[in-house]
């Protein structure tokens, strides 16, 4: 049983991990540059506060990018190219993170190509609309760079199969546990002693079948 049983287990997962189903994701990347208030005074902050207010609007955009005024002009901008892609696809599909004012957008689907198609969607929208996003702060993005493909990622489906595996090897202790919890029989010579408290002066061996036959 503590054999037999992992074993299946192990079969499951294995087969759990080839045929779960997996995931592309497709990154890009823009820089978000906090510009001066009065553009006749180019030097109306210095640069330590046009970095701190950079990386406040590179922050800002990390909770834009996934919501669903974004994600609604993503599917317009999809749609115009005749693309069907819903705004909740597009929502479900964005994330985004940031290093200090680099801001990283990431589109995950379960096909590659639409995961690229959402993801450049995304930049063209931040290139082209970003500043707008904040009327009372003056910003400038510029994209690194655009998402070309998308990587496969089998972490769900490793996750479950690890899960498969171990839940296999957790049976098979639970079920030996309680059998022999439940076993009340007297296996040997030792077993019999220790019971009763008395020596055991003579036992009747077992025969094989050919004794047996015989």
């Amino acid at each position: 049983m503590l054999v037999i049983l992992p074993l299946l287990a192990l079969g499951l997962a294995g087969y759990n991990y080839r045929h779960a189903a997996k995931s592309y994701t497709a990154s890009g990347e823009a820089t978000v540059t906090s510009i001066a208030p009065n553009p006749t005074n180019p030097q109306g902050f210095d640069n330590y506060y046009r970095a701190l207010a950079s990386e406040a609007a590179t922050d800002d955009l990390t909770r834009l990018v996934p919501g669903s005024t974004f994600a609604d002009a993503v599917a317009k901008r999809l749609q115009a190219k005749g693309l069907n892609y819903s705004a909740g696809e597009v929502q479900a599909a964005l994330s985004s993170t940031r290093v200090y004012r680099v801001l990283s957008v990431t589109a995950t689907t379960g096909d590659a190509n639409r995961s690229v198609a959402i993801g450049q969607a995304a930049l063209d929208e931040l290139a082209a609309n970003g500043p707008n996003y904040f009327p009372n702060r003056p910003v400038q993005v510029s994209i690194i760079n655009y998402p070309t493909s998308a990587a496969a990622t089998s972490l769900k489906s490793g996750v479950l199969a690890a899960g498969t595996f171990l839940a296999g090897v957790l049976l098979a202790a639970v079920i030996a546990l309680l059998v022999d919890l439940f076993d009340t029989r007297l296996h040997d010579r030792q077993e019999i002693e220790d019971q009763l408290g008395l020596p055991v002066i003579g036992t009747i061996p077992r025969r094989t079948r050919a004794e047996r036959a015989a």
